[in-house]
């Protein structure tokens, strides 16, 4: 055997040797990777060098006592001895529980009681395997901060609430907060220790617990501590039985859930199809009835008529009648005509089903075995257009109990009280000595009619604030068919008719339903001026942050949600639950401004703005939205259709639009809508205008890798004069079907529905154009022009080159002449061939170049900067300024809850 040290001598022996041309190289010295009988890849090469990281490391700044959980990871170390932690200077540096950890455990830190000489500490991570391999953190310590209350999870709520003697409760607190309001001229702040505060109903915060202009309410992290807000209950007292099951007997009174969190991860019920996330199978048929039903309803296709609580499945489908935990309807009443009487609560079984637009999530009432139809508890969303069981498209079976097999997966039996919860550990687990949380509040912090609170920082971001986690949305017994903007869907923290209300560096996770919402509940209230900033929302259920709802009758420009802003905040991970959901979800309001956000691996859309063409009145109010700054990417990911990385539903036919929208130096990339598993999977767009948007500014994006469109819009501003949308200077790049999309044709030869100038565009396998582009059976020269205008483009085809010259096997450029109005379906009468021949026989592109201004015109292509402009009018700004300014807390990696599959980037 050849030590290490010999090793290293051969090794550096064979480099000179290439280095100089001896021996022709290293071929004749063993260990030198070239000689011998061995080929070089069965060799073993020199040791793994270990090394220790901080994962998480502790705070740069903590006030004196400040508790925090740190923790290292050793890489390469085959021992698994972990780390020994110590602190400098050792009389006066604080304290380790436990002083030694290994693998993912954590250790939790105290500062000192007291500032120490020179204000600093510095913490270490030693490798027990190898003492010369540590890592060090320097934190600043800071005397007790000043406020006027402190709250612990050890405290007394009968004390006086100062350091010494904090409060136990935020609840309590806030009762004492409001007793010093009165006369108060300065502003009012709560000190918030570290650990979990557990709360049972949601903590609840009135008009009685609002500042003033002149006296914000902050409610604080203690510095350097970072609190948890938890509507869960953990479960502890955990039997092991045979191999990896663990059991657990629920405490009376323990609410229904339909989420675990192990260790702070979303762990999921046992799914069809022998993985974690399941297995999609595909709806055989519809079923029909004679006459209409209540489910089965007349919506004018005449007899027979399309049920919508139940579907036929196809034969081999591991689909049973014979589930342990299927319960049909008792009476004698289910439609199956089966046995009734089991134990297991009805509608147990959960079913997901993958509609043309959105999902909805559903219960299992019977299985008719015989003629393979799966019943329902309630109806999906009854519309045959875009809701329905369609042949072919997916469905989903969760919470399955004979397919409880897979390590990770979990299952609540409800057959007998008290209930006992199962859970199949992975390796190393152990819930006794791990964290497994269930929520159990149906929110966790509700706030109505609220004025100038501040939760969490008060510091622009420099650390993190308040977290909130574990409520409990269940679906209801009727189940929970998809709905736009899923506003039945409650959140986990909910703002209503609130005014400057901040959260600050605040973090969202680990949700039953949405993250927060910024909504008004009545039309005589105003939710006006609240932020979201320099936070994280990450693993929820639904949308990360929900603003506004669906237009109402009664709506009017001082009642909807305004001037929101939503800043240097991480989305991460939305829709793990209610897969069509969006990053933000805006309603049908105004002035909302969302910048400088990371927003990625969500089953749906980035920024959603508008819906069903916020029919208010006759008008829109959906004005000065800007989506600004933001980076978007990794959506879709093949589960759901019909969103894109920035999206408009603004205006309603033959109305003005609203003026002020606008979508601007966005970077978005890597969209996979669920054309990848589905025939008619559509819609994965970056910029979209959807309906009769006008009036909305797309300029200075990057765009790139979509599986549909770069910009789509689907009609404009129909009927409308001089509404149309303005797509300027903008880089689009590789898109599946078309860079432009224009799904209308205009209602008249003066309708113009789209100025697009001065963008930089490259493209592979999918077009330039995409829908209807019509002459109405004009002059396209003069109709083209005056309806949907290019000009001053440059064009790049990527597989000629650099040349750029056109595609071969397709025309570059179409017209029609399908009539005015039409929405779809439009035939390409007129090709054209070249560039010169689109401009002179349309009127199009009037300098407009076929050139190609980028270093790589592959579509892995990740780098689209330029140092100079390329011509066409090309305005330079640098796509490196979209995202987060700044970064106090990055969410972890979380694992999917679907079966997700993306479009590779040379697919684009």
């Amino acid at each position: 055997m050849i030590s290490p040290r010999t090793f290293k001598s051969f090794a550096t022996l064979c480099e000179l040797s290439v280095m100089g041309g001896l021996l022709g190289g290293c071929l004749t010295l063993a260990g030198c990777g070239g000689g011998g009988s061995s080929s070089p890849s069965s060799r073993p090469g020199p040791p793994a060098v270990l090394s220790v990281s901080l994962q998480p490391a502790p705070p740069a700044a903590m006030a004196v006592t400040a508790t925090a959980n740190v923790g290292a990871k050793v890489t390469n170390d085959t021992s698994g001895a972990g780390v020994t932690w110590s602190c400098v200077p050792a009389s006066s540096c604080g304290s380790f529980n436990p002083a030694n950890t290994s693998g993912s455990e954590l250790t939790a830190y105290t500062a000192p009681s007291q500032v120490p000489s020179g204000t600093t500490i510095t913490v270490t991570a030693a490798s027990v395997a190898d003492s010369t391999k540590s890592v060090s953190a320097t934190v600043t310590i800071s005397p007790t901060p000043v406020a006027d209350f402190f709250v612990a999870p050890n405290g007394n709520d009968s004390g006086p609430g100062t350091f010494a003697q904090p409060f136990a409760t935020i609840a309590h607190t806030q009762q004492a907060v409001r007793g010093i309001l009165s006369g108060r001229t300065n502003s009012v702040v709560v000190m918030i220790r570290a650990g979990t505060y557990f709360q049972k109903q949601p903590l609840t915060f009135t008009s009685a617990d609002s500042g003033t202009s002149l006296v914000n309410i902050s409610w604080q992290p203690y510095p350097g501590e970072s609190p948890a807000i938890s509507g869960g209950m953990q479960v502890t007292n955990w039997t092991q039985g045979s191999g990896n099951q663990w059991t657990a007997t629920l405490p009376s009174g323990t609410q229904y859930f339909e989420q675990l969190f192990y260790n702070g991860q979303r762990r999921l019920r046992p799914r069809l199809g022998g993985s974690l996330v399941g297995t999609y199978y595909r709806v055989l048929a519809p079923v029909s009835v004679p006459s209409p039903e209540a489910n089965c309803p007349d919506l004018g296709e005449g007899s027979p008529f399309v049920c919508f609580d139940r579907f036929q499945y196809t034969t081999g489908d591991p689909v049973s009648a014979n589930w342990a935990n299927l319960s049909p309807s008792p009476g004698g009443s289910n439609p199956c005509d089966v046995a009734t009487g089991n134990p297991y609560p009805a509608g147990d079984i959960a079913l997901y089903s993958f509609e043309q637009m959105g999902t909805s999530k559903m219960l299992i009432d019977c299985i008719d075995a015989a003629n393979r139809i799966i019943y329902l508890t309630g109806a999906i969303r009854m519309d045959l257009n875009t809701s329905g069981f369609v042949p072919g498209h997916r469905f989903l079976v969760e919470n399955v109990k004979d397919d409880l097999t897979q390590s990770g997966q979990w299952f609540l039996d409800r057959s007998k009280t008290p209930w006992t919860l199962t859970y199949l550990a992975n390796s190393g687990e152990n819930p006794n000595t791990n964290t497994v949380m269930v929520p159990q509040s149906p929110q966790v912090l509700l706030a109505t009619n609220l004025q100038n609170v501040t939760f969490g920082n008060s510091n622009g971001g420099s650390s993190v604030g308040l977290t909130f986690e574990h409520d409990n949305f269940t679906v209801p017994a009727q189940g929970y068919p998809y709905m736009r903007l899923d506003q039945n869907i409650t959140s986990a923290v909910s703002c209503q008719n609130c005014q400057n209300v901040i959260f600050d560096g605040d973090i969202i996770t680990q949700t039953a339903g949405t993250g927060i919402d910024f909504t008004t509940s009545s039309s005589n209230a105003t939710t006006a001026h609240n932020t979201f900033e320099n936070g994280a929302i990450f693993d929820v259920a639904s949308h990360g942050i929900r603003i506004g709802l669906l237009a109402a009758g009664s709506d009017t420009a001082g009642n909807l949600p305004q001037f929101t802003r939503v800043q240097n905040t991480v989305i991460e991970a939305f829709g793990r639950v209610f897969p069509k959901a969006f990053g933000i979800a805006q309603g049908c309001n105004h002035d909302n401004l969302y910048t400088h956000n990371d927003i990625y691996d969500g089953y749906s859309g980035g920024i959603n703005i508008g819906a069903l063409n916020c029919p208010a009145g006759n008008s829109s109010l959906t004005s000065n939205n800007v989506a600004s700054f933001n980076q978007i990417y990794n959506l879709g990911q093949g589960v759901s259709n019909d969103f894109g990385c920035v999206y408009f539903n603004t205006s309603p036919l033959g109305a003005v639009p609203p003026s002020g929208n606008q979508a601007l130096n966005n970077v978005c990339h890597d969209v996979t809508d669920a054309s990848i598993v589905d025939a008619d999977g559509y819609g994965g767009q970056g910029i979209y205008l959807d309906n009769n948007t006008g009036l909305v500014n797309v300029e200075n994006n990057l765009v790139y890798r979509m599986s549909a469109s770069a910009v789509a819009q689907t009609c404009g501003p129909q009927g409308v004069q001089g509404s149309q949308n303005t797509i300027k200077n903008n880089i689009l790049a590789f898109s599946r079907e078309s860079i432009k999309q224009q799904g209308c044709t205009p209602s008249s030869p003066s309708n113009k529905l789209f100025e697009m100038t001065n963008n930089l565009i490259i493209y592979d396998i999918g077009n330039i154009q995409g829908g209807c582009y019509s002459c109405l059976n004009g002059n396209c020269a003069s109709v083209l022009p005056a309806t949907v205008h290019f000009q001053s483009n440059l064009y790049c085809y990527a597989p000629s080159g650099n040349g750029c010259g056109l595609p071969t096997n397709r025309a570059a450029f179409f017209s029609s002449n399908d009539p005015p109005g039409q929405s779809g379906q439009c035939n390409r009468t007129t090709t054209y061939d070249s560039l010169s021949a689109w401009q002179s026989q349309t009127g199009e592109d009037s300098g407009s170049q076929l050139k190609n201004p980028f270093s790589s015109l592959q579509s892995s292509n990740n780098n689209y900067s330029l140092s100079a402009s390329p011509g066409v009018g090309f305005v330079l700004f640098d796509p490196a300024q979209a995202g987060r300014t700044s970064t106090a807390f990055t969410p972890p990696a979380v694992a999917p809850t679907f079966p997700a599959q993306s479009y590779a980037a040379s697919q684009f």
